[in-house]
Parts: structure tokens; C-alpha cells; sequence
């Protein structure tokens, strides 16, 4: 065919075993174009449409098309829909469009929570975007804790890297609780608001929304890097002085470091918003509050002790 024809299919899921599609058709050259009419056979070009059409209202070339079809496979391929125009039946191809995917997380998590809620509440992924935080957290509080192991009195120095390392765990169990206590303070303030869902999906969403973090994570470690790289370590006689190690915390590389932690947890914050209005059935007003009173809360606090 000297002319070209492509369709795009965008597919947004509405319920269990339906979906609407909404194709557009992108037509040059129509008049080298044939049809197919449900017959089978092949006839001429369309005749061409009458300026006092209804359907000529876009640029000639342009019909957009708004069809229903229903039980769409995400495995289907050929042609599943036919569209028929002026009397002519247009065979449409399948595109497959994948829902949910990571893009769709970080730019349009509405869209990731509808395809999510239909899923079902799975809290695998979700468990393990978290873990990787914690993981990378507990690496962060055993490389910080080292260097100040000297300072621990001679009777229990031989147990120092040991308790680096439980000041790794704790920080890995801490973001796991902080997760859960998250999920748990969304759960029961959109409560107050009339929410209805189940604590396992609030918490499988809200465990999605920590996927920006995992940069944010990142980029505070370079900075406890750089933070450690230029320590200079006071005397032991000083240590004496409670405001050593909080003055040491208040290092400029920390608090860049954490500031910009904090941003990746505004844009979790948004993430959230669009999770808890998906699993807990809220309007999106009310999703803002449930979830912007408590991170509100919390980088308040965050801030406070940075600085």
C-alpha cells in the first residue's frame, strides 16, 4: 500500500475483565488507502467526507475513534477490534500498552495504582525497594561508626566492630519500622476521613512510594563519604563533652546530605498521596492530608536536627 496507517492504543484497566481503549488514527495519503468491509472483499478508497460531516471535526487526515473493547489480553495479538467508519470496517492492529510499569511509579503514580489495585496486595516488591534502603543504611551507620570505635573503654574495645554492626542492624530494622509506622499513621488518619481498603495494600503502596528514596539513600551515603574522608577526630580527653559527637553530626556534608535525602522524600510524599487515595478510596483532598500531616511532621523534625 502506497499510503501508511498506524493506530495507537492506550488501555486503562476500569474493572475485572473490562477496558476501554482509546485509538487514534494517524492516516496519510488516505485516498491510496482500501478498506475492508465485513464481507471480506476489498473496495476503493472511502468517498470523502462532506464538509457538513459531524465526523470532520480535527485536521483532515485525523479521525478519532472511541471504541470499548472488552476482555483486552495483555498477550493478544492481530487484530482483536474492528472500527466501522461510513460503512467501511477498519481492522484495528493490538498495541500493548504495559500498565504499572516503573515509569508510570514515578510520573504518573496514579495510573500505577490503579493497575496495582487490580493486581491485587502482594507486598513482595514493595518489601524488597525498602530492604534495599535498609540495606544501604546499615552499610552507611557501620562505615560512620568505625572511626569513633577508639574511644571505647579498653575492657570492651575488642567488641567494637561487633557493635558497628548492631548499629548496621538497627538502622536496617529502623527503616523497616519506619515503613510499617508510616503505612500506619496513613491507614488511620484517611480512617478519619472515611477510607475503606485493607492496612496491607496502604502498606504495599505506601512500601512503592519509598522507590525514590533509593536515590536519595545513595546520594547521602557519597556525602557520609565525603563526610568521613575530611573527619578530623577529636582528642580523647574531649570526649567527655556531650555536644562532640552532635557538633561532628552538624558537619556541612551531613547536612547536605540529608537535605537532599529529604527532597527524595517529598517526592515519596507525592508518591504516597496517590497510593493511599488508591488503597484507601479517598479523594484525592483527603489523601493529601492524610499523608502530607505526618511527612509534614516528620521533615520538620528532620530539619531540626540537622540544624
Amino acid at each position: 500500500m502506497a499510503g501508511f496507517c498506524w493506530s495507537l492504543a492506550v488501555c486503562r484497566s476500569v474493572h475485572p475483565g473490562r477496558c476501554h481503549a482509546a485509538v487514534l488514527f494517524f492516516c496519510s495519503h488516505l485516498r491510496d488507502n482500501t478498506v475492508r468491509h465485513r464481507t471480506g472483499n476489498v473496495c476503493p478508497r472511502r468517498p470523502a467526507v462532506p464538509e457538513t460531516d459531524p465526523d470532520r471535526s480535527v485536521a483532515p487526515g485525523i479521525l478519532p475513534i472511541l471504541l470499548k473493547i472488552s476482555n483486552l489480553s495483555d498477550t493478544a495479538s492481530g487484530f482483536p477490534g474492528e472500527a466501522n467508519i461510513g460503512g467501511a470496517t477498519y481492522l484495528i492492529p493490538h498495541v500493548v500498552v504495559m500498565a504499572g510499569t516503573t515509569q508510570d511509579l514515578f510520573l504518573n503514580p496514579r495510573a500505577f495504582f490503579d493497575a496495582k489495585k487490580a493486581e491485587g496486595d502482594s507486598l513482595k516488591v514493595p518489601a524488597l525497594i525498602v530492604l534495599a534502603i535498609g540495606i544501604v543504611s546499615a552499610i552507611s551507620a557501620y562505615v560512620l561508626a568505625l572511626p569513633f570505635l577508639q574511644y571505647l573503654p579498653s575492657e570492651i574495645a575488642g567488641l567494637g566492630p561487633v557493635l558497628a554492626a548492631f548499629g548496621g542492624i538497627f538502622a536496617l530494622v529502623m527503616v523497616l519500622v519506619v515503613w510499617v509506622l508510616f503505612a500506619g499513621v496513613f491507614y488511620g488518619i484517611s480512617a478519619l476521613l472515611g477510607g475503606e481498603g485493607s492496612f496491607k495494600q496502604t502498606l504495599a503502596f505506601v512500601g512503592y512510594g519509598y522507590a525514590p528514596q533509593l536515590v536519595g539513600t545513595a546520594i547521602y551515603v557519597v556525602f557520609v563519604w565525603l563526610f568521613m574522608a575530611n573527619l578530623v577526630l577529636p582528642p580523647a580527653s574531649a570526649i567527655s563533652d556531650p555536644t562532640i559527637f552532635a557538633d561532628l553530626m552538624k558537619d556541612p556534608y551531613i547536612q547536605i546530605g540529608g537535605i537532599i535525602n529529604l527532597l527524595f522524600v517529598l517526592w515519596s510524599a507525592n508518591i504516597w498521596i496517590f497510593g493511599v487515595k488508591s488503597a484507601r478510596n479517598l479523594s484525592l483532598k483527603n489523601a493529601a492530608i492524610a499523608v502530607g500531616i505526618p511527612v509534614a511532621l516528620y521533615v520538620l523534625y528532620t530539619l531540626f536536627s540537622l540544624l
